[in-house]
C-alpha cells in the first residue's frame, strides 16, 4: 500500500477523527513524513487495517487525556440541577439530623419584584418573564476561580482552536492575492468574477460548506497528511503551555506586580470619573476638573484597607472573566469543527438540512428579495430581540444556552467516549505499542520517526505502571488475595469447609475473582472486578468495583464497610491535591436524599473515575460540572 499525499488512503476508527483543538500530553508514538513513510515501510509491513488501529489507539489516549485534564466532576441532570434543594451528608453525618436553613431555598428563581402603584411593564418585560424565563435551560454552576493551571490549560485549548486554522487560511488568501502561485491564482480569478457575474457568489459558498460536511460524512478518515499536521499543532500547543508555565514560575517582576500595576491604573480613574461626575452634580466641573488633572495621584499612594479588599475581588473577578471568555471562545470552536467531524450526527444532520435548505433559497429567489430578508432579519433582532434580551435578570441572562449547545465540546465527546468504552468492556486506556528506536519528542523532528512494525502493533503491555512508578492494580490483586486467604482459613477453622462466595461479600468476591483488566471480548454474564488501594476517611482499605457494585474494605477488616450499587451513584468529583475523590449516592429510590463517601487518596483515581463514569449503568447522561 503505498502512502503518498495523492493517493493516501483514508484512514478509519470508531471514535472519530482527531480534531487539533485539545491538548495531548501523553506523547504518543509521531507519524512520520508521508515521504519517509514509503522508503521505510513496505506494503507487506503495514496495512491500511493496523494503521487505522494505530489512529484509533492514539485517539483513545488522547482522549483519555482530554478526560483527565477537564473532566474533574460529572452529576446527572437531575441532581447537578437540585443539588441546592437535595441535603448531602457525608458517612460520618449520615446519623445527624438536617436541620433546614433559608439556604436550602433555590436562589436562582427569585419571584419577580412587585410592580410600583402606576408603573405598568414595557411588553419586552411581559415577553421576557411570561414566556422566555421557563423556556431556559437550568442555571448553570458558578465560573470556576482563575488558577495558573486553568490558563495554561486554556491557552492551549484557545491556540489550537484558532491559531492553525486562521493561520492557514490566512496564509493561503495571502498566496492569492500576491499571486505566489501564478496558475492557481489565475484560475481562482476566473472562478470568482465568473461566480460574480452570474450572482453565484454566495450559494458557491454554500456550497463550499456543505462539500466539507458531506466529505466528512462521506470519508470520516484523516489522511496520513492530516494526522501529521494535527501532530505537529498539538506540540507547539504543549510548547505554547509549557513556555507559559516557565514564565509565570521564572518571572522576576511577578504576576502580582503586573496585576498590582493594572489595579492602580484602574483605582485612578475610576476616582476620577466619581469625582469629575460629583463636580458636574454641583455645577463646578471647572475649578475641580483642573484640581484632578493636576494631582490624579492624592491619596492614592496609601489605599485603606477596604480599599485593597475590593481591589481584590475585582481583579479575581476580572481575571475569572477573562478565562471565562477565553473557555467560550474555545468552546464554540470546537463546537463549530465538531459539527464538520460528525461526533454528534443528530446534530450535524440537522445543521446540513439548513444549509441545503438555505442553498436552495439563495438559488431561487433574485438578489433584491435575498437582500430584503437580510434587512428583515437584522430589523428583527436588533429592534425586537435584544430589547426582550435585555429585559431579563443578569442571573436569567446567564442561563441562555452558548451557541450550538446540541453539539459536544471535545472534552464532552472524551467523556461519552471513555463512557461508551467502559460500558462495551474495552480497556479504558488501549494496548500499548512498541516505539520507535529513538523517538525525538520535539516537534521538528516528528515527522521523521518511524511508524511501529506491524509485527509490534497490537502489543499488551504486560504490567501496566502509573505515572509514580507503582503497579497499583498489581499491589491490590496482592492485597485483596492475601485478605482472601486469610478469610478462607479462618473459615476452614471454624466451619471445617470453605464457603462459597457471594455478591454482597466484597471480600470472598475477590477471592474468587482476582482482579483483573477487562478482556477485549468479554464473556458475557463474567464478573469482573477492579481493586484500588485507597484511603477512606475512616481509614486504609481497598476498592473494589464489579459490573453492578462499588464495595470499600478496610483492611483490618474482612467485610465490606462500603457496598453502593452503581445504578444509585449520583455523582463523582476528584478533590484535593493528592488524587482524592468523592462519590455522592442516593440513599432511596426517589433520589431526595444524597449521601458522600470522601477517600483522601486514591491509586490510579482517572482509571476509576473512567470506569465509574461508564460502568454506571448504560444510557445515563451524565453532566459535566
Amino acid at each position: 500500500m503505498a502512502l503518498n499525499s495523492a493517493s493516501s488512503p483514508r484512514l478509519s476508527v470508531s471514535s472519530g477523527d482527531p480534531s487539533p483543538s485539545t491538548p495531548s500530553r501523553l506523547s504518543p508514538p509521531p507519524i512520520h513524513d508521508v515521504q519517509e513513510d514509503n522508503e521505510t515501510c513496505s506494503s507487506s509491513e503495514l496495512t491500511e487495517q493496523q494503521l487505522r488501529q494505530i489512529y484509533d489507539d492514539e485517539e483513545i489516549e488522547r482522549f483519555l487525556h482530554l478526560f483527565s485534564s477537564y473532566v474533574t466532576e460529572i452529576r446527572l441532570p437531575s441532581s447537578s440541577t437540585e443539588s441546592l434543594n437535595i441535603p448531602i451528608v457525608t458517612g460520618e453525618e449520615a446519623a445527624r439530623p438536617h436541620k433546614p436553613n433559608r439556604e436550602d431555598s433555590d436562589p436562582s428563581r427569585p419571584p419577580p419584584l412587585p410592580l410600583r402603584q402606576g408603573q405598568k411593564r414595557s411588553p419586552s418585560e411581559t415577553i421576557a418573564n411570561e414566556y422566555l424565563r421557563p423556556l431556559l435551560p437550568p442555571v448553570p454552576l458558578p465560573t470556576p476561580p482563575f488558577t495558573f493551571k486553568r490558563f495554561q490549560l486554556t491557552s492551549q485549548r484557545l491556540y489550537l482552536a484558532t491559531v492553525p486554522n486562521y493561520t492557514a487560511f490566512a496564509l493561503n488568501m495571502v498566496r492569492l492575492a500576491l499571486w505566489k502561485d501564478h496558475t492557481r491564482s489565475t484560475r481562482f480569478c476566473l472562478l470568482y468574477w465568473i461566480l460574480w457575474y452570474y450572482d453565484y457568489l454566495l450559494p458557491a459558498l454554500l456550497c463550499r460548506i456543505i462539500f466539507g460536511l458531506l466529505r466528512r460524512r462521506i470519508f470520516p478518515y484523516p489522511t496520513a497528511k492530516e494526522l501529521e499536521s494535527r501532530r505537529q499543532d498539538t506540540a507547539r500547543a504543549d510548547e505554547l503551555g509549557n513556555e507559559i508555565q516557565r514564565r509565570l514560575a521564572d518571572s522576576t517582576v511577578g504576576v502580582g506586580d503586573v496585576w498590582g500595576l493594572f489595579r492602580t491604573y484602574r483605582r485612578i480613574k475610576k476616582k476620577q470619573a466619581a469625582f469629575i461626575a460629583k463636580s458636574a452634580a454641583n455645577q463646578t466641573i471647572s475649578d475641580e476638573s483642573q484640581a484632578v488633572s493636576g494631582s490624579p495621584l492624592v491619596g492614592d499612594e496609601n489605599p485603606t484597607g477596604l480599599e485593597e479588599s475590593q481591589s481584590s475581588k475585582e481583579d479575581q473577578d476580572l481575571k475569572r472573566d477573562i478565562l471565562h471568555a477565553m473557555n467560550e471562545i474555545a468552546d464554540i470552536h470546537e463546537r463549530v469543527k465538531n459539527i464538520f467531524l460528525w461526533r454528534r450526527p443528530s446534530a450535524s444532520r440537522i445543521y446540513t438540512i439548513a444549509l441545503v435548505i438555505l442553498l436552495a433559497a439563495v438559488v431561487v429567489l433574485p438578489a433584491r428579495y435575498l437582500a430584503k430578508l437580510t434587512y428583515l432579519v437584522t430589523g428583527i433582532a436588533f429592534w425586537h430581540l435584544v430589547p426582550v434580551i435585555a429585559a431579563l435578570s443578569p442571573s436569567d441572562r446567564a442561563r441562555l444556552p452558548p451557541a450550538f449547545d446540541n453539539v459536544p465540546t471535545d472534552a464532552d465527546y472524551a467523556m461519552d467516549l471513555i463512557s461508551q468504552r467502559v460500558a462495551n468492556g474495552l480497556d479504558v486506556r488501549p494496548k500499548s505499542r512498541a516505539r520507535p528506536p529513538n523517538p525525538s519528542p520535539s516537534p521538528t523532528n516528528a515527522s521523521t520517526s518511524n511508524l511501529p512494525v506491524s509485527s509490534h502493533v497490537f502489543e499488551q503491555e504486560a504490567t501496566p505502571r502509573s505515572k509514580d512508578g507503582l503497579n497499583w492494580q498489581k499491589m491490590g490483586t496482592h492485597v485483596a488475595r492475601g485478605k482472601a486467604w486469610v478469610e478462607d482459613g479462618k473459615r476452614l477453622l471454624s466451619t471445617g469447609h470453605l464457603a462459597l462466595p457471594s455478591e454482597r461479600d466484597a471480600s470472598s468476591l475477590r477471592s474468587r475473582h482476582p482482579p483483573t483488566q477487562v478482556a477485549s471480548n468479554p464473556v458475557p454474564g463474567e464478573t469482573v472486578t477492579h481493586t484500588y488501594p485507597a484511603q477512606h476517611t475512616s481509614g486504609p482499605g481497598l476498592i473494589t468495583l464489579t459490573n453492578m457494585t462499588f464495595f470499600f474494605t478496610p483492611l483490618a477488616s474482612l467485610k465490606a464497610k462500603l457496598q453502593i450499587p452503581l445504578d444509585q451513584v449520583a455523582g463523582v468529583k476528584k478533590t484535593g491535591l493528592v488524587k482524592g475523590l468523592s462519590l455522592t449516592w442516593t440513599t432511596n429510590d426517589d433520589g431526595t436524599s444524597e449521601k458522600q463517601e470522601k477517600f483522601l487518596w486514591t491509586a490510579e483515581r482517572d482509571d476509576l473515575f473512567a470506569r465509574l463514569l461508564g460502568s454506571s449503568g448504560k444510557g445515563r447522561q451524565w453532566m459535566r460540572i
